[in-house]
């Protein structure tokens, strides 16, 4: 009973959205719920082109990618272009690249806390995600936390002046 009905949910996914149809790209996109049952019906997580489409749109599409495109590179800076929040999904080789880490860092602070332990010693991108949450200070490695810059930033000093 369950997988016929799953099967006519994926119908009826697949009848409603046109993947060559912008509109109904959007439209299928702006929904990360019904977005991601569709990707899981469909059976495009591995698709890089569809996925790709999905993701430049709404990043949060790549929690249904397949590990495979999860360590894409490509598909992974489009989704978290679109939301940093997206950087927690991608593979663990992506998630210790530095370009991509920025990237999710400038766009969601907190993805700082999704970064490989080599990155996570590195105090540009410390500062760069305290500048953004303050209160990420706390979760820093000791040997970070000595930065004047980043001791600055977390107590809300002016920088400036200081």
């Amino acid at each position: 009973m369950r997988k016929k009905r799953k099967e006519e949910q994926a119908d009826t996914l697949n009848a409603h959205y046109d993947m060559s149809n912008q509109e109904d790209l959007w439209n299928l996109a702006a929904e990360t719920t019904e977005m991601i049952d569709f990707i899981n019906k469909t059976g495009i997580q591995d698709n890089k082109a569809q996925m790709m489409r999905l993701a430049e749109i709404n990043g949060m599409a790549v929690m249904s990618a397949s590990e495979r495109l999860r360590d894409d590179e490509e598909l992974m800076i489009a989704a978290i272009r679109n939301t940093g929040i997206a950087f927690q999904f991608a593979s663990e080789r992506i998630r210790n690249m530095k370009n991509v880490a920025e990237l999710a860092i400038y766009s969601w602070p907190v993805a700082y806390d999704w970064l490989g332990d080599d990155l996570k010693m590195d105090t540009d991108l410390a500062l760069r995600a305290v500048i953004g949450a303050p209160f990420l200070y706390d979760s820093l490695p000791d040997e970070v936390k000595k930065d004047k810059y980043i001791q600055l930033w977390a107590s809300g000093s002016d920088v400036e002046n200081d």
